[in-house]
Protein backbone atom coordinates (compact mmCIF):
# COMPACT_ATOMS: atom_id res chain seq x y z
CA UNK A 1 0.00 0.00 0.00
CA UNK A 2 1.50 3.60 -0.93
CA UNK A 3 2.16 5.96 1.62
CA UNK A 4 1.90 9.59 0.09
CA UNK A 5 3.44 12.34 2.29
CA UNK A 6 2.87 15.91 1.54
CA UNK A 7 4.70 18.85 3.27
CA UNK A 8 2.80 22.14 2.33
CA UNK A 9 4.36 24.89 4.46
CA UNK A 10 8.05 24.81 6.52
CA UNK A 11 8.53 28.04 8.82
CA UNK A 12 12.18 28.00 8.80
CA UNK A 13 15.25 28.84 6.77
CA UNK A 14 15.78 26.89 3.84
CA UNK A 15 16.98 24.31 2.64
CA UNK A 16 15.35 21.41 4.82
CA UNK A 17 16.83 18.42 5.12
CA UNK A 18 13.92 15.29 4.98
CA UNK A 19 14.14 12.45 7.31
CA UNK A 20 11.99 9.44 7.49
CA UNK A 21 11.76 7.46 11.29
CA UNK A 22 9.82 4.70 12.86
CA UNK A 23 7.24 6.07 15.29
CA UNK A 24 9.61 5.37 18.19
CA UNK A 25 12.28 7.93 16.52
CA UNK A 26 14.95 4.51 15.25
CA UNK A 27 15.79 3.67 11.84
CA UNK A 28 15.35 6.71 10.47
CA UNK A 29 16.64 7.38 6.78
CA UNK A 30 17.52 10.56 4.80
CA UNK A 31 14.95 11.31 1.74
CA UNK A 32 16.06 14.40 0.39
CA UNK A 33 16.55 18.33 0.55
CA UNK A 34 14.25 20.80 -0.61
CA UNK A 35 13.79 24.33 -0.81
CA UNK A 36 10.61 24.86 -2.61
CA UNK A 37 7.10 23.92 -1.03
CA UNK A 38 5.00 22.04 -1.48
CA UNK A 39 6.92 18.78 -1.63
CA UNK A 40 5.39 15.27 -1.79
CA UNK A 41 6.85 11.82 -1.86
CA UNK A 42 5.48 8.13 -1.34
CA UNK A 43 7.25 6.28 1.95
CA UNK A 44 9.22 3.72 -0.78
CA UNK A 45 8.77 -0.21 0.21
CA UNK A 46 9.67 -1.91 2.51
CA UNK A 47 8.78 1.00 4.51
CA UNK A 48 5.34 1.60 3.71
CA UNK A 49 3.85 -1.54 6.00
CA UNK A 50 4.33 0.72 9.31
CA UNK A 51 1.41 2.16 11.33
CA UNK A 52 3.05 5.09 12.84
CA UNK A 53 5.89 6.79 11.62
CA UNK A 54 8.07 10.04 12.45
CA UNK A 55 8.90 12.69 9.74
CA UNK A 56 11.86 14.91 10.80
CA UNK A 57 13.12 18.28 9.39
CA UNK A 58 16.29 20.11 9.74
CA UNK A 59 16.56 23.16 8.41
CA UNK A 60 19.58 25.65 7.28
CA UNK A 61 20.01 27.01 10.99
CA UNK A 62 19.47 23.58 12.44
CA UNK A 63 16.59 23.95 13.74
CA UNK A 64 14.80 20.41 14.43
CA UNK A 65 10.68 19.66 13.03
CA UNK A 66 9.96 16.43 14.08
CA UNK A 67 6.06 14.33 14.53
CA UNK A 68 4.91 11.38 15.30
CA UNK A 69 1.93 10.32 13.24
CA UNK A 70 0.07 7.01 13.96
CA UNK A 71 -1.60 5.95 10.73
CA UNK A 72 -4.81 5.02 11.62
CA UNK A 73 -6.22 6.62 14.86
CA UNK A 74 -4.54 10.13 14.16
CA UNK A 75 -2.04 11.54 17.11
CA UNK A 76 -1.32 15.36 17.50
CA UNK A 77 2.41 15.77 16.24
CA UNK A 78 4.88 17.27 18.51
CA UNK A 79 7.05 19.79 17.16
CA UNK A 80 10.52 20.37 18.80
CA UNK A 81 11.70 23.93 17.94
CA UNK A 82 15.38 25.07 18.37
CA UNK A 83 16.78 28.64 18.49
CA UNK A 84 13.95 30.21 17.48
CA UNK A 85 12.79 34.05 18.35
CA UNK A 86 9.20 34.52 18.64
CA UNK A 87 7.59 38.08 18.37
CA UNK A 88 4.87 38.95 20.10
CA UNK A 89 1.56 40.89 18.46
CA UNK A 90 -0.93 42.06 20.82
CA UNK A 91 -4.22 42.48 19.11
CA UNK A 92 -6.26 45.34 20.60
CA UNK A 93 -10.26 45.35 21.11
CA UNK A 94 -11.42 43.47 18.63
CA UNK A 95 -14.98 41.84 17.93
CA UNK A 96 -15.34 39.49 14.99
CA UNK A 97 -18.99 38.19 14.50
CA UNK A 98 -18.47 36.05 11.64
CA UNK A 99 -21.62 33.93 9.75
CA UNK A 100 -20.51 31.07 8.13
CA UNK A 101 -22.75 29.02 5.46
CA UNK A 102 -21.87 25.60 4.48
CA UNK A 103 -22.25 23.80 1.44
CA UNK A 104 -21.92 20.46 0.89
CA UNK A 105 -21.53 17.82 -1.71
CA UNK A 106 -20.10 14.96 -1.92
CA UNK A 107 -17.54 13.39 -4.58
CA UNK A 108 -16.36 10.19 -5.79
CA UNK A 109 -14.05 8.46 -3.10
CA UNK A 110 -10.79 7.90 -4.82
CA UNK A 111 -8.55 6.42 -1.64
CA UNK A 112 -5.66 7.39 -1.74
CA UNK A 113 -2.83 8.09 1.27
CA UNK A 114 -2.02 11.57 1.77
CA UNK A 115 -0.45 13.24 4.93
CA UNK A 116 -1.26 16.93 4.85
CA UNK A 117 0.26 19.58 7.14
CA UNK A 118 -1.80 22.69 6.67
CA UNK A 119 -0.97 26.36 7.94
CA UNK A 120 -3.78 29.08 8.18
CA UNK A 121 -2.00 32.33 8.86
CA UNK A 122 -5.16 34.11 10.46
CA UNK A 123 -5.08 38.24 10.53
CA UNK A 124 -8.16 38.58 12.74
CA UNK A 125 -8.96 36.79 15.69
CA UNK A 126 -12.56 35.17 15.04
CA UNK A 127 -15.32 34.28 16.97
CA UNK A 128 -17.17 31.27 14.67
CA UNK A 129 -20.31 30.29 14.67
CA UNK A 130 -20.43 27.33 12.29
CA UNK A 131 -20.62 23.79 12.50
CA UNK A 132 -17.43 22.77 11.29
CA UNK A 133 -14.25 23.65 12.90
CA UNK A 134 -14.06 26.54 15.23
CA UNK A 135 -10.77 28.31 15.97
CA UNK A 136 -10.27 30.98 19.03
CA UNK A 137 -7.15 32.97 18.37
CA UNK A 138 -5.08 33.96 21.56
CA UNK A 139 -3.59 37.41 21.75
CA UNK A 140 -0.03 36.07 21.43
CA UNK A 141 1.85 34.27 18.28
CA UNK A 142 4.50 31.64 18.41
CA UNK A 143 5.65 30.78 14.87
CA UNK A 144 5.62 26.26 14.89
CA UNK A 145 6.69 24.22 12.56
CA UNK A 146 4.48 21.32 12.12
CA UNK A 147 4.60 18.01 9.52
CA UNK A 148 1.80 15.78 9.61
CA UNK A 149 1.69 12.27 8.49
CA UNK A 150 -2.10 11.28 7.22
CA UNK A 151 -3.10 8.61 5.81
CA UNK A 152 -6.18 9.37 3.37
CA UNK A 153 -8.22 6.86 1.95
CA UNK A 154 -10.63 9.16 0.50
CA UNK A 155 -10.30 12.55 -0.97
CA UNK A 156 -11.13 15.44 0.40
CA UNK A 157 -10.85 19.30 -0.89
CA UNK A 158 -12.13 21.96 1.61
CA UNK A 159 -11.66 24.91 0.54
CA UNK A 160 -13.33 27.76 2.96
CA UNK A 161 -14.25 30.95 2.97
CA UNK A 162 -15.51 32.60 5.72
CA UNK A 163 -17.82 35.71 5.74
CA UNK A 164 -16.23 37.91 8.44
CA UNK A 165 -17.26 41.93 9.74
CA UNK A 166 -14.75 42.68 11.74
CA UNK A 167 -14.40 46.33 13.98
CA UNK A 168 -10.67 46.30 13.95
CA UNK A 169 -9.10 48.81 15.29
CA UNK A 170 -5.69 46.47 15.28
CA UNK A 171 -4.84 43.82 13.08
CA UNK A 172 -2.69 40.88 14.70
CA UNK A 173 -2.13 38.68 12.08
CA UNK A 174 -1.69 35.10 13.99
CA UNK A 175 -0.19 31.76 12.59
CA UNK A 176 -2.63 29.20 13.02
CA UNK A 177 -1.21 25.36 11.84
CA UNK A 178 -4.46 23.11 10.96
CA UNK A 179 -3.15 20.02 10.57
CA UNK A 180 -6.31 17.78 8.70
CA UNK A 181 -6.59 13.90 9.07
CA UNK A 182 -9.04 12.70 6.72
CA UNK A 183 -9.46 8.71 6.91
CA UNK A 184 -13.39 8.98 5.62
CA UNK A 185 -14.53 11.77 7.87
CA UNK A 186 -12.89 15.35 7.65
CA UNK A 187 -11.25 16.56 10.63
CA UNK A 188 -9.95 19.88 11.21
CA UNK A 189 -8.39 20.41 14.16
CA UNK A 190 -6.36 23.78 15.07
CA UNK A 191 -3.55 24.68 17.42
CA UNK A 192 -3.16 27.92 18.80
CA UNK A 193 0.29 28.40 20.20
CA UNK A 194 1.29 30.61 23.00
CA UNK A 195 4.39 33.29 22.69
CA UNK A 196 6.58 30.43 24.17
CA UNK A 197 10.17 29.04 22.98
CA UNK A 198 9.16 25.01 23.61
CA UNK A 199 9.87 21.97 22.26
CA UNK A 200 5.63 20.98 22.63
CA UNK A 201 2.99 23.15 21.12
CA UNK A 202 0.76 24.69 23.99
CA UNK A 203 -2.68 25.63 22.79
CA UNK A 204 -4.35 28.12 24.87
CA UNK A 205 -7.61 27.89 22.76
CA UNK A 206 -10.50 25.06 22.73
CA UNK A 207 -9.10 23.27 19.12
CA UNK A 208 -12.84 21.80 17.86
CA UNK A 209 -12.63 19.58 15.21
CA UNK A 210 -15.71 18.28 13.32
CA UNK A 211 -15.96 14.46 11.86
CA UNK A 212 -18.22 14.74 9.05
CA UNK A 213 -19.25 11.23 7.84
CA UNK A 214 -18.98 11.48 4.58
CA UNK A 215 -16.38 13.14 2.24
CA UNK A 216 -17.48 16.70 2.18
CA UNK A 217 -16.80 19.66 -0.16
CA UNK A 218 -16.84 23.04 2.15
CA UNK A 219 -16.72 26.05 0.07
CA UNK A 220 -16.67 28.79 2.94
CA UNK A 221 -17.31 32.69 1.39
CA UNK A 222 -15.13 34.68 3.66
CA UNK A 223 -15.90 38.83 3.39
CA UNK A 224 -13.93 40.63 6.04
CA UNK A 225 -14.85 44.30 6.59
CA UNK A 226 -12.30 46.32 8.75
CA UNK A 227 -12.83 49.81 9.70
CA UNK A 228 -10.09 51.26 11.09
CA UNK A 229 -10.87 54.28 13.54
CA UNK A 230 -8.11 56.68 14.02
CA UNK A 231 -7.91 59.66 16.57
CA UNK A 232 -6.04 62.49 15.84
CA UNK A 233 -4.83 64.34 17.96
CA UNK A 234 -4.71 68.40 17.86
CA UNK A 235 -1.75 70.62 19.31
CA UNK A 236 -3.32 73.84 19.97
CA UNK A 237 -1.07 76.70 20.78
CA UNK A 238 -2.57 79.34 23.31
CA UNK A 239 -0.79 82.24 22.96
CA UNK A 240 0.35 84.21 26.18
CA UNK A 241 0.08 87.46 26.35
CA UNK A 242 3.60 88.99 27.66
CA UNK A 243 3.94 92.60 28.92
CA UNK A 244 6.68 94.49 28.68
CA UNK A 245 7.76 96.42 31.80
CA UNK A 246 8.54 100.20 30.71
CA UNK A 247 10.26 102.84 33.24
CA UNK A 248 11.47 106.36 33.06
CA UNK A 249 15.37 106.62 33.50
CA UNK A 250 16.33 109.75 36.09
CA UNK A 251 20.11 110.50 35.44
CA UNK A 252 22.26 113.14 37.75
CA UNK A 253 25.22 114.66 35.92
CA UNK A 254 27.17 115.33 39.43
CA UNK A 255 29.39 118.96 39.79
CA UNK A 256 32.54 116.89 41.10
CA UNK A 257 35.53 117.30 39.62
CA UNK A 258 36.72 113.98 38.55
CA UNK A 259 33.41 112.91 37.36
CA UNK A 260 33.14 115.76 35.23
CA UNK A 261 36.33 115.06 33.48
CA UNK A 262 35.52 111.69 33.19
CA UNK A 263 32.70 112.48 31.67
CA UNK A 264 33.97 115.12 29.07
CA UNK A 265 36.58 112.94 28.19
CA UNK A 266 34.20 110.26 26.78
CA UNK A 267 31.71 112.72 25.47
CA UNK A 268 34.72 114.02 23.68
CA UNK A 269 35.62 110.86 22.50
CA UNK A 270 32.33 110.16 20.86
CA UNK A 271 32.65 113.78 18.31
CA UNK A 272 30.19 115.88 20.83
CA UNK A 273 31.01 119.44 21.02
CA UNK A 274 28.47 118.93 24.24
CA UNK A 275 30.33 117.52 27.24
CA UNK A 276 27.66 117.46 29.80
CA UNK A 277 25.26 119.83 31.73
CA UNK A 278 28.34 121.23 34.28
CA UNK A 279 30.43 122.06 30.98
CA UNK A 280 30.73 125.02 28.26
CA UNK A 281 28.13 124.75 26.26
CA UNK A 282 26.12 123.84 28.87
CA UNK A 283 23.19 122.39 27.19
CA UNK A 284 23.05 120.11 24.12
CA UNK A 285 21.90 121.42 20.31
CA UNK A 286 18.64 121.89 19.52
CA UNK A 287 19.12 120.62 16.49
CA UNK A 288 17.64 117.13 15.87
CA UNK A 289 20.30 115.33 14.25
CA UNK A 290 23.15 116.81 16.43
CA UNK A 291 21.10 116.04 19.55
CA UNK A 292 20.32 113.20 19.02
CA UNK A 293 23.95 111.99 18.24
CA UNK A 294 25.16 113.89 21.21
CA UNK A 295 22.61 112.05 24.06
CA UNK A 296 23.55 108.61 22.38
CA UNK A 297 26.71 109.18 23.15
CA UNK A 298 25.91 110.39 26.94
CA UNK A 299 23.59 107.81 27.39
CA UNK A 300 26.03 105.23 26.32
CA UNK A 301 28.32 106.40 28.81
CA UNK A 302 29.79 103.69 31.11
CA UNK A 303 29.81 105.39 34.43
CA UNK A 304 26.37 105.75 35.34
CA UNK A 305 27.31 103.25 38.21
CA UNK A 306 27.27 105.12 41.52
CA UNK A 307 30.90 104.67 42.13
CA UNK A 308 31.64 108.18 43.21
CA UNK A 309 35.00 107.21 44.64
CA UNK A 310 36.12 106.04 41.46
CA UNK A 311 34.92 109.22 40.13
CA UNK A 312 32.08 107.66 38.57
CA UNK A 313 28.59 109.54 37.96
CA UNK A 314 25.49 108.57 39.82
CA UNK A 315 23.31 105.54 39.16
CA UNK A 316 20.70 105.82 37.19
CA UNK A 317 17.39 105.32 38.99
CA UNK A 318 14.34 103.50 37.39
CA UNK A 319 9.89 104.22 37.91
CA UNK A 320 8.10 101.96 36.27
CA UNK A 321 5.20 102.94 33.87
CA UNK A 322 1.46 101.91 34.21
CA UNK A 323 0.49 101.07 30.72
CA UNK A 324 -3.48 99.75 31.63
CA UNK A 325 -5.31 98.51 34.23
CA UNK A 326 -4.25 101.34 36.29
CA UNK A 327 -5.15 101.24 40.25
CA UNK A 328 -4.01 101.93 43.79
CA UNK A 329 -1.04 103.48 44.88
CA UNK A 330 3.03 103.46 44.69
CA UNK A 331 5.34 102.79 46.89
CA UNK A 332 5.29 106.15 48.34
CA UNK A 333 1.35 106.32 48.25
CA UNK A 334 0.62 108.37 45.00
CA UNK A 335 -1.67 107.12 42.83
CA UNK A 336 -0.74 105.00 40.40
CA UNK A 337 -2.07 106.57 36.84
CA UNK A 338 -1.40 105.49 32.99
CA UNK A 339 1.61 106.47 31.36
CA UNK A 340 2.58 108.63 33.92
CA UNK A 341 5.97 107.53 35.53
CA UNK A 342 5.46 106.24 39.43
CA UNK A 343 7.41 108.33 42.32
CA UNK A 344 10.98 107.53 42.26
CA UNK A 345 13.17 108.82 44.89
CA UNK A 346 16.67 110.06 44.95
CA UNK A 347 18.23 109.27 47.82
CA UNK A 348 20.92 110.75 50.19
CA UNK A 349 24.15 110.07 49.17
CA UNK A 350 23.08 109.43 45.43
CA UNK A 351 26.05 112.42 44.84
CA UNK A 352 28.61 114.59 47.17
CA UNK A 353 28.92 117.78 45.16
CA UNK A 354 27.34 120.37 47.23
CA UNK A 355 25.43 122.18 44.30
CA UNK A 356 24.66 122.04 40.58
CA UNK A 357 23.63 118.52 40.08
CA UNK A 358 21.35 119.02 36.99
CA UNK A 359 18.58 115.80 36.77
CA UNK A 360 17.26 114.70 33.31
CA UNK A 361 14.56 112.01 32.81
CA UNK A 362 14.35 110.01 29.73
CA UNK A 363 10.99 108.44 29.11
CA UNK A 364 10.35 106.02 26.30
CA UNK A 365 7.85 107.28 23.74
CA UNK A 366 5.93 104.05 23.26
CA UNK A 367 5.28 104.55 27.36
CA UNK A 368 2.81 107.87 26.45
CA UNK A 369 1.69 107.03 22.82
CA UNK A 370 0.77 110.21 21.74
CA UNK A 371 1.72 112.42 24.08
CA UNK A 372 4.63 113.89 26.28
CA UNK A 373 5.06 115.25 29.26
CA UNK A 374 4.77 119.21 29.64
CA UNK A 375 4.75 118.98 33.36
CA UNK A 376 6.76 116.34 35.81
CA UNK A 377 6.64 117.16 39.65
CA UNK A 378 9.39 117.14 42.49
CA UNK A 379 10.23 118.13 45.62
CA UNK A 380 12.00 116.87 48.74
CA UNK A 381 8.79 114.81 50.15
CA UNK A 382 6.54 112.66 48.70
CA UNK A 383 3.22 114.05 49.13
CA UNK A 384 4.74 117.62 48.56
CA UNK A 385 6.07 117.82 45.27
CA UNK A 386 5.28 120.76 43.35
CA UNK A 387 4.58 120.99 39.09
CA UNK A 388 7.59 121.98 36.76
CA UNK A 389 7.39 123.29 33.18
CA UNK A 390 9.55 121.47 30.74
CA UNK A 391 11.76 122.80 28.37
CA UNK A 392 9.67 122.82 25.12
CA UNK A 393 12.22 122.89 22.93
CA UNK A 394 14.26 119.56 24.52
CA UNK A 395 10.80 117.43 24.52
CA UNK A 396 9.98 118.08 21.43
CA UNK A 397 13.01 116.03 20.17
CA UNK A 398 13.61 112.38 19.76
CA UNK A 399 16.43 109.94 20.88
CA UNK A 400 16.73 106.93 19.08
CA UNK A 401 19.17 105.17 20.95
CA UNK A 402 21.01 102.41 19.57
CA UNK A 403 23.62 101.40 22.44
CA UNK A 404 23.95 98.42 24.76
CA UNK A 405 23.94 99.83 28.07
CA UNK A 406 22.49 101.59 30.85
CA UNK A 407 18.90 101.65 29.28
CA UNK A 408 17.25 99.54 26.60
CA UNK A 409 17.41 100.31 22.62
CA UNK A 410 14.85 102.78 21.69
CA UNK A 411 13.07 106.00 20.91
CA UNK A 412 12.84 108.21 24.09
CA UNK A 413 12.36 112.16 24.75
CA UNK A 414 14.61 113.99 27.07
CA UNK A 415 12.82 116.11 29.88
CA UNK A 416 14.53 118.69 31.79
CA UNK A 417 13.85 122.06 33.41
CA UNK A 418 16.68 124.15 31.95
CA UNK A 419 17.39 127.28 31.72
CA UNK A 420 15.40 126.96 34.74
CA UNK A 421 17.16 125.43 37.98
CA UNK A 422 14.27 123.84 39.68
CA UNK A 423 15.85 120.22 38.48
CA UNK A 424 19.59 121.50 39.52
CA UNK A 425 19.77 120.31 43.07
CA UNK A 426 22.22 120.34 46.06
CA UNK A 427 23.22 117.67 48.54
CA UNK A 428 20.34 119.82 51.13
CA UNK A 429 17.59 119.08 48.78
CA UNK A 430 18.07 115.29 49.26
CA UNK A 431 15.90 113.19 49.13
CA UNK A 432 14.16 114.92 46.29
CA UNK A 433 11.36 112.59 44.68
CA UNK A 434 9.86 112.60 41.14
CA UNK A 435 6.67 111.81 39.84
CA UNK A 436 5.49 112.01 35.67
CA UNK A 437 2.68 115.14 35.66
CA UNK A 438 0.42 116.36 32.85
CA UNK A 439 0.73 114.53 29.63
CA UNK A 440 -0.04 117.03 26.44
CA UNK A 441 -1.01 115.67 22.67
CA UNK A 442 1.82 116.13 20.43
Amino acid sequence: MDIQVTINSITGQTPYEIYLCQGDGTGCFYMTTISTLPYVFNIPPPYNSSLEYMLKVIDNNGCIIDGVKNVDMGITPTPTITNTQTPTNTPTNTQTPTNTPTNTKTPTNTPTNTITPTITPTNTPTNTVTPTNTVTPTKTTTPTKTEVLTQTPTNTVTPTKTPTQSVTPTVTPTNTLTPTVTPTNTITPTVTPTNTITPTVTPTNTITPTVTPTNTVTPTTTTTNTPTNTITPTNTVTPTATSTVLYAYILVDTSATQAKLNLKNWMTSQGSTWTGWNQVPAAPSLTQGTFDAQLNAYLAYSGWTGDLASGKEPAIIQAPICLGSCSGTDSYGNPVAQNIFQTAQIPVGAFTAISNNWVTIFVPTNATPGQKYSHITNGSSAGGMISRTMNTGYNSLIINYSGSTNIPIGTYRMYTTYLSTEFKLGTSALPNYFRGGTLVNI
